[in-house]
């Protein structure tokens, strides 16, 4: 029942993965697909025992120079168990190093998904960090929307604090028009007489 269940998860995490153009989904989107299958506690934990197979895997075929087994055993770990940085770390750098030398953009942005979740498990994982500068990202560039609302923040309120003094602003006092300047029967209204010649 357990392999059923775990085969079914990691068939519709790679579907999801590849409805997302090669994009890595996050740890949500995966947390939800373990609910949808009905994955149980002990399944679990069998994920999780698996993700740690498949990177030590990993290493074996990367020591061999088999790089695509190795990048697919990386692949199955970071989708069964989304919480091990070495998995998400290590996958980074062999799409990175595919980015190095045919410059598709579908390895950078794997690449930098990869590091961002690697920085989100361990945000002072420098090796990610110095990746994702040479991707051409900061570390912190997965949280701009954060810095996108804050500056939507500060022209708001800057915007709202201009239109307040520029409301509050006095005109200067105009001197009031005397009595003897105006003349009610005028057809002018009672604006100032026009001087005669």
């Amino acid at each position: 029942m357990a392999e059923a269940t775990l085969t079914d998860y990691i068939e519709r995490a790679r579907t999801l993965f590849e409805e997302k153009g090669g994009r890595l989904p996050d740890a949500e989107a995966l947390r939800l697909l373990a609910v949808a299958v009905g994955m149980s506690e002990q399944e679990s934990e069998q994920a999780d025992q698996l993700a740690r197979e498949l990177t030590e895997q990993a290493r074996g075929d990367l020591e061999q120079g088999r790089h695509e087994q190795a990048a697919e055993a990386l692949l199955k770990a970071v989708l069964y168990s989304p919480v091990r940085l070495e998995p998400h770390h290590t996958l980074a750098q062999i799409h990175y190093g595919r980015w190095r030398k045919s410059g598709t953009s579908a390895n950078r942005l794997l690449a930098i998904d990869l590091c961002q979740r690697a920085l989100e498990l361990a945000p002072n994982h420098e090796p990610s960090t110095i990746m994702l500068r040479d991707l051409g990202v900061g570390a912190d560039e997965g949280l701009s929307w954060r810095r996108a609302g804050l500056i939507v923040i500060v022209l708001v309120s800057f915007s709202l604090a201009m239109t307040t003094c520029v409301r509050c602003i006095i005109a200067p006092p105009q001197a009031p028009i005397g009595a003897d300047e105006l003349d009610a029967s005028s057809p002018t209204l009672g604006l100032p007489r026009a001087e005669s010649p």
